[in-house]
C-alpha cells in the first residue's frame, strides 16, 4: 500500500473517530465508548495484521545479517508498541463506560507510559549502543570508577559512536585521542 494511501486512511479513521468521540461527549446519544473507539480499533487490526505479516515475511527471507537483525528489532518494538496501545485503549474504555468500578486510572495508564518508553528508544539511534555499554560493564564486574572511564575510552566502536552524537562536546573528541596512544 503506498504511503499516500496509508496517511489518507489514518486520517480517515481518526476523522470518524473524533466525530464519534465529539457526539459521546455532547451527550447527543449513549452510545457504549467501546463503539466510539471502533474506528481506532479497525486501523489497529489492519495495521496489526500488515505488521504480522511483514515479520513472517522477514524472518522467511532474511538471514542472520546485522541489518537485519536490527530492523527485525524494531518491528518487534512496533509490534509491543501497538499491543500497548490496544491494552491502554481498552481499559480507558473500560475506565470510561464503568465509572462505578473501582478501576485505578494508575493501572490505565501503565500501558500507555511503557509506550512512551519504546517510543524514546525508538527515538534515539545512540540508546541500543548505551544500553550494551552498561551491559558490557555490569558483566565486566565491579572497578574502581577511573579504570571506568579509561575503559570505556578503549572500547573504540561504541565509544566513537556516542562522541559523534548531535550535541557531542567537541572537548570530548579531542581528550579521546589523547588516550588512545
Amino acid at each position: 500500500m503506498p504511503l499516500s494511501y496509508r496517511i489518507v486512511c489514518s486520517c480517515l479513521f481518526a476523522l470518524f473517530f473524533f466525530i464519534m468521540l465529539a457526539v459521546k461527549l455532547d451527550r447527543k446519544t449513549e452510545w457504549n465508548w467501546f463503539l466510539v473507539f471502533l474506528p481506532l480499533w479497525i486501523f489497529d487490526a489492519t495495521f496489526l495484521a500488515l505488521l504480522i505479516f511483514r515479520l513472517v515475511t522477514n524472518l522467511r527471507t532474511h538471514s542472520s545479517r546485522d541489518t537485519s537483525r536490527r530492523s527485525l528489532l524494531s518491528e518487534h518494538l512496533f509490534f509491543v508498541g501497538l499491543a500497548m496501545k490496544i491494552c491502554f485503549e481498552i481499559l480507558l474504555c473500560l475506565k470510561l463506560q464503568y465509572v462505578d468500578e473501582k478501576l485505578k486510572t494508575f493501572y490505565v495508564f501503565i500501558p500507555l507510559w511503557v509506550l512512551l518508553i519504546i517510543g524514546v528508544i525508538q527515538l534515539f539511534p545512540w540508546a541500543e549502543e548505551v544500553v550494551s555499554t552498561f551491559q558490557r560493564g555490569a558483566k565486566t564486574g565491579e572497578a574502581s570508577s577511573a579504570s571506568k572511564s579509561t575503559q570505556s575510552v578503549k572500547r573504540g566502536p561504541v565509544a566513537s559512536g556516542l562522541s559523534n552524537t548531535v550535541g557531542a562536546h567537541p572537548r570530548s573528541v579531542g581528550s579521546r585521542s589523547s588516550y588512545s596512544s
